[in-house]
């Protein structure tokens, strides 16, 4: 892979040429790019673009498409994404992991970013703020915010179009045995990676066990607008679900991640980041957006899908069989000592943690309507799979 310098890191779509183009993929001359943004409002926190690229020396009209990923205009979101720190997360996974994955993403072509020696400490700074005063995080937060609205760090990821596939709708949902297939897919990588011994080196991961202090901190400063924004949801037990992470947030998180094995967990795991091939019915899903990738309990990524792609009107049942098909899909990869008992406890505490992190997003913009539908749509079916959580009984 060439290296380039910082200043030679396109900072937006519009600046990716020709000859970038040409010094970034190496063996390829190439003679025009156009780009056309896709996907606009399902990823919040980036922009995704498709390049398609005509090469020097082609007679007729050859020419080859890619995909671009940079990070997003919109201030507030762009300053989420820092803190979060996706940006340079996902070229980490596609530069380091993704070819141990397995299960099917998308090709790697390219990647670069300017240098953040910090990032890798943000853990370490994290698992110390974890045991500071509540006004010391908030302030530390506040200042973090105004600090990453200074970011000039660049990225850009190029990977493999997957134009040939159908991508998932977050909006419309999924069908069961959509779900089932993406289940069984995500089951193989949960088994891989089983008690994550694996990942200990690989420190620019996500670990959802170091920082509940600090979420939970995001969360109770959003919980007053999210309320206000998501007020005809109320009725169905938002309210009486907001009231109880509230009290129990921190201590959800620290339960649910002692009591469950680690693993790889994707952590966006929504039908907005998947693809189905059917043309290879051996291996028809494909995973993609790997901003927030991880090492968590694997029934978080389970509960993450299911919370906003089953119908809110979807028979019981229908998840039982759902969670039942993983669970096999999972003891078929190898994991042992992990009964359905313990597994269905471990889904029931990753409900009300999805939920706590759909509370944060109000202070997102959430671009066109489709960005307000699919939030709107996922609190009404992830309060749907929450009636059946016993709450007094969790912990």
């Amino acid at each position: 892979m060439p290296e380039m310098g910082a200043n030679l890191i396109p900072e937006r779509i519009e600046a990716v040429t020709a000859e970038w183009l040409t010094a970034a993929l190496g063996a390829e001359s190439v003679e025009s790019v156009e780009f056309e943004i896709i996907g606009a409002g399902q990823g919040f926190l980036g922009i995704v673009a498709r390049l398609t690229i005509s090469h020097e020396g082609c007679r007729g009209a050859a020419k080859s498409t890619l995909i671009a990923k940079f990070p997003t205009r919109v201030d507030d979101n762009r300053t989420m994404g820092e803190l979060m720190g996706i940006y340079w997360r996902e070229i980490h996974f596609y530069e380091e992991l993704a070819a141990r994955v397995p299960l099917r993403t998308p090709g790697h072509r390219y990647s670069a970013m300017t240098s953040d020696p910090m990032r890798f400490r943000q853990y370490q700074i994290v698992k110390v703020l974890d045991r500071m005063p509540a006004f010391f995080v908030d302030r530390l937060t506040r200042f973090a915010k105004r600090e990453m609205r200074k970011s000039a760090h660049r990225y850009v990821l190029l990977i493999e179009d997957l134009g040939n596939a159908r991508v998932g709708d977050q909006v419309s949902g999924g069908s069961a045995e959509a779900c089932g297939q993406v289940l069984d897919a995500v089951a193989k990588m949960h088994a891989h990676f089983w008690e994550g011994k694996e990942l200990a080196p690989l420190p620019w991961l996500q670990d959802q066990n170091v920082n509940p202090h600090m979420r939970h901190r995001m969360y109770l400063e959003s919980r007053s607008a999210f309320e206000k924004q998501y007020a005809l949801h109320m009725s169905n037990g938002a309210a009486r679900m907001l009231e109880w992470i509230d009290a129990h947030g921190v201590k959800l998180a620290r339960v649910l991640h002692r009591d469950a094995p680690e693993t790889l967990i994707h952590s966006d795991l929504r039908f907005d980041n998947v693809f189905f091939d059917h043309e290879r019915p051996d291996s028809p899903v494909i995973l993609a957006d790997w901003q927030l990738v991880g090492r968590g309990a694997a029934a978080y990524d389970v509960a993450y899908l299911l919370s906003g792609a089953l119908a809110a009107d979807e028979a019981a049942d229908v998840e039982r069989a759902l969670l039942e098909r993983y669970h096999a899909a999972l003891l078929a990869g190898g994991v042992g000592g992990y009964g359905f008992e313990r597994f269905l406890r471990d889904y029931q505490r990753s409900l009300p943690a999805v939920f706590q992190i759909l509370a944060t997003t109000e202070s997102m913009d959430l671009g066109h309507e489709r960005g307000a539908e699919l939030m709107s749509l996922w609190v009404e079916r992830a309060l749907a799979r929450l009636r059946s959580v016993d709450l007094d009984r969790l912990l």
